[in-house]
Formats: structure tokens, sequence, C-alpha cells
């Protein structure tokens, strides 16, 4: 008999089990609430976890055939399964041993994901078992709509993404798969900063180019430069230029990724976007310029840049929003009751008079 490090935590399950008078096994999982609930449930689940972990196979099905316990048994707080869990942790031998015994490969957990979305973002092996040996489905949508390469996309899986652009179930179309908020593969990408992921999606075959925009539902429609600038991701940004990305591609909102970038304070992609052509002088649907959302938010540092290497003026107004026409900069610093940021542009000229 295969003795594992675990095996000195099972306290005669064969007796628990009687006592409790349930074979989880021989139960319709489709008819019964999965979760572990009872003592004995938990103590099983945690038991094939802690196993899974580790890849200790043998002791996997040891466990699952001395306790009779349901293989396919979930957490009650993530809805997670051993497999899911051994996906996590690229586990394949252990994964093998949970499919002989009967698990389900398309078990949801509370976000709605399946062990081939948690494969595509931490594992390979696990992934190519799925799909190859299980024929998975390599498009299955989460909760969020997200497919397996959205996942993989997200987490830089450059192996799971080769692998899922080659398999029958999912292909080169998913990179056009949008999910429920409107995201492509190549958002979530740009949004999570996987420069080398944006270079593998981003060719020609696929039909997918560096300013393909957000789709519906998605209120602002931004591109992937958009997001990349939005969470200062700078090598993802000096990626999709170097891709052919336009610098001042704008917004639903007319919003170009200066705004986004001078918004929330990131300098560094302020100045590639500004060395790659970008112009910092337009305005927004609500007549915005870069330098006032970044006057609005506190960023001295892009307020600087804005106003000595892209000549903006500090006393630029907004002459387009009807509730805040002829704003300035220090209208918006005011507004924000931001001390340091009002002497500051005091300081570079700003008009304390203007109305």
């Amino acid at each position: 008999m295969y003795i594992s490090p675990f095996a000195s935590h099972i306290i005669n399950v064969e007796t628990a089990a009687q006592m409790i008078h349930v074979d989880f096994r021989h139960q319709n999982t489709q008819d019964r609430q999965l979760e572990a609930t009872t003592s004995f449930e938990c103590d099983m689940l945690q038991q094939l976890i802690n196993a899974c972990k580790i890849g200790e196979a043998e002791y996997i099905i040891e466990l699952v055939n001395t306790s009779q316990c349901d293989v396919n048994m979930k957490d009650p707080h993530t809805g997670r399964s051993a497999m899911h869990v051994a996906c996590y942790h690229d586990q394949s031998g252990a994964l093998r041993s949970l499919l002989s015994l009967g698990a389900s490969f398309h078990q949801l957990d509370h976000s709605g994901a399946t062990p081939v979305h948690v494969a595509a973002a931490h594992g390979l092996e696990c992934l190519k078992l799925l799909l190859q040996d299980y024929h998975a489905d390599g498009c299955a949508r989460d909760g969020a709509g997200r497919t397996p390469l959205s996942h993989a996309a997200s987490s830089g899986n450059l192996e799971a993404i080769s692998v899922l652009l080659t398999h029958p179930s999912c292909g080169p179309g998913a990179v056009a798969i949008p999910d429920a908020s409107g995201s492509l593969p190549i958002h979530q990408a740009a949004s999570c900063g996987q420069a080398q992921v944006l270079k593998l999606l981003i060719h020609p075959l696929h039909g997918i180019g560096p300013d393909c925009e957000e789709e519906a539902p998605a209120p602002r429609r931004r591109s992937p430069l958009h997001l990349a600038a939005q969470m200062g991701h700078n090598a993802a940004v000096e990626t999709l230029l170097a891709l052919g990305g336009n610098p001042g591609v704008l917004d639903a909102q007319d919003a170009s990724p200066c705004h986004v970038a001078a918004e929330n304070g990131h300098l560094g992609v302020l100045q590639m976007l500004y060395q790659a052509g970008a112009t910092c002088q337009s305005t927004d649907r609500d007549g915005w310029l870069p330098l006032q959302l970044a006057a609005s938010q506190g960023h001295t540092n892009c307020v600087d840049f804005l106003l000595s290497a892209c000549g903006s003026n500090v006393n630029e107004v907004n002459m387009i929003s009807a509730r805040n026409r002829g704003w300035t900069s220090l209208h918006c610093a005011t507004k924000q009751k931001d001390v340091q940021m009002v002497l500051h542009l005091l300081a570079c000229g700003a008009d304390p008079t203007l109305r």
C-alpha cells in the first residue's frame, strides 16, 4: 500500500463514512450540492487539496477509494474543487488521478471558472492534458464571459496561449471573442501589462490590430493603449506603439491615451506617448485637457511635463462643458482642495482672477 505524508491525518475514514451513511461517489453530481459542509467532507476535501498541491497522485487514489468521498467536492468559500487546485499548481499527475476517479472538468467555481480556465492561467501540462486527452472546451466562458485565452492573456502564460491558439476547440478565432464587459484578450493583456502577450496576439493572421477598441457594452470603448496607459504599464505601451498603435487614438468620450496617463499620474507613459507623436492639447468630449485632469488629481510631475515639454497653457479654459465652462487647471485643483497643487499652479503662472 502506498503511504503518503498525509496518511497520518486520516483517522479511520472507513468508519467515518459508515457513520454518516453516505457514498458520495455514487450520487448524481448534477442533482446534489457539491460544496463540502460536514466536518467529514471538509476534512476529506482539505486532504485532497493538500495532495493536489504537491502532486501526490497515488495518495489521491488511495484517499478517495478508502474514504468513499466525492472527488467532485468543492470548497464552500471559493467553489473550487480538487481539480481546480491541481490545475492551479499544474500538477498533471494529480489531475490524472482525479480524472480516473470520475472528477468532472466541467465544474464551476464561484466565479464560473472551470479547471480549464485555471489551467490556462497558471499551468501548461494540465491544460494540454484536458484539451488533448479529454477534449475539454478551450472556449468555455466563465461567469464574466471570459475564455481560457483571456485568462492566459491576463496572467502572461505564453505557452498556454500557444496551445490554445493551435487547438481545434479554441484556435485563432478566440482572439476576437469578447467577455461580458466587451474586452477582448488583447485588452486583458494590455490592462495587466503583459507586453509579450501583446506581441503574440497582435498578428495579421489573427485579424486584431493594436488599436482595436472594446466592444459593447463597454461604455468607453477604449483601445489597448488606453488601458495600458491607464495602469501605467510602460512596457505594454512601448510594445503597442512599436506594433503600430496610434498614440492619439480616441475612445468613445474622445479621450486619448494622454488623457488617461495624465489623469492617473503616469509620467513615463505620458513621455512615451508624446515622443511617439501624440498631442497633449486635445480636449475630450467634456472639454478637458490632459493638463486639467493631471491637476485635478494632484499629479505635479505630469503637470510640469505638460507645461514645459508639451507647451500646455496653465490658464487654458474648458470651453465645452456646460457645468464647468470656463474652468482652468486652477479651478480643478481648488475644487479638490489640493493646497499644494494650487500653490504649484500659481507658481507656474496660473491666473487666480479668471472666472
